[in-house]
């Protein structure tokens, strides 16, 4: 415990509290003690693949610097576990519960292993989570691979309330 006083106090860095467990979601509350950056993040796994190691996961996350570059921002994000063609563009469509699909462009991450939505979709995306049980996601690279996913949305409107970038 002193040596995590220690560390946030001379380097800043942030304290997390356990991980909570809502439904399927996982949240970590991460604020730094001292700057009040908020760097909490809940996130799932893919229902057809939850239980391997490697498991394609959907994040929500707080945080100053993105991975895109950007600052002071929420992420949505699908760590896809597969190589797609590194700052590209992927075409992305989004069910919730069989309704009315949202086509969305996804950007990949320099690394080629993350899918990012913008903040005006993440906008869409979140009181579209709240009322719906499931998310079917496909997307299709610049290879015309496509890449589906499924993810559970129970307790997403819990965890998604110990975000504190996230305002409804």
């Amino acid at each position: 415990m002193f040596r995590t006083a220690v560390m946030v106090l001379i380097f800043g860095v942030s304290s997390p509290q356990q991980p909570q467990i809502f439904g399927d979601w996982i949240c970590t509350k991460q604020v730094d003690e001292v700057t009040e950056e908020d760097t909490s993040y809940i996130y799932t796994e893919d229902l057809d693949l939850r239980h391997e190691a490697d498991a394609p996961a959907l994040y929500l996350r707080c945080g100053k610097e993105s991975l895109l570059g950007e600052y002071g921002t929420v992420e949505l994000l699908i760590l896809t576990q597969t190589q797609m063609e590194p700052n590209s563009k992927v075409r992305g469509i989004c069910r919730f519960d069989g309704n009315e699909p949202f086509e969305w462009d996804w950007k990949v991450s320099k690394a080629g292993e993350a899918v990012f939505l913008t903040l005006g979709q993440i906008l869409d995306f979140i009181p579209a989570a709240r009322k719906a049980q499931k998310v079917a996601i496909q997307l299709t690279d610049s290879s015309g691979t496509v890449h589906a996913y499924t993810f559970s949305l129970m307790g997403f409107t819990k965890a998604v309330a110990i975000l504190g970038c996230v305002k409804f």
